[in-house]
């Protein structure tokens, strides 16, 4: 594994910095999130989906995804905001296989370099 992925509503970034916009538990110190997957990432393209409306997870482990969204409206209007896929490197990344998605979700508590950016106008699209 040479990249990760991250995806953001937030366009033309050339270094993704920690942030309190996404974390795991309430105590965890300010992190950059990645995903070994793009499909895992893109879901974050809509970073508003909270427990309260969306539910997502695996069936198999890390193969087929699935997200169930409970406010249509609500949806259709965060996705046509679009965004950008990030590739990162792996430099500087950590998971913990007890939390979050396991060995699916990588964290870095320092800045991280952008290599790739995809933009994507519907993160419907995108995913």
């Amino acid at each position: 594994m040479n990249t990760l992925y991250h995806a953001s509503p937030i366009r033309g970034l050339a270094i993704l910095r920690p942030s309190n916009r996404s974390k795991r538990r309430r105590d965890d110190p300010l992190y950059v999130y990645a995903a070994r997957s793009q499909v895992i990432a893109v879901g974050f393209m809509v970073n508003e989906l909270t427990d309260a409306w969306s539910m997502s997870g695996s069936w198999d482990d890390p193969k087929t995804w699935w997200s169930i969204i409970g406010d249509e409206e609500r949806f259709r209007d965060l996705e046509k905001r679009g965004g950008s896929l990030y590739t990162l490197p792996t430099d500087g990344f950590s998971y913990n296989p007890e939390i979050g998605l396991g060995d699916q979700e990588f964290y870095a508590a320092s800045p991280v370099r952008v290599l790739h950016e995809e933009q994507w106008d519907s993160a419907l699209a995108a995913m």
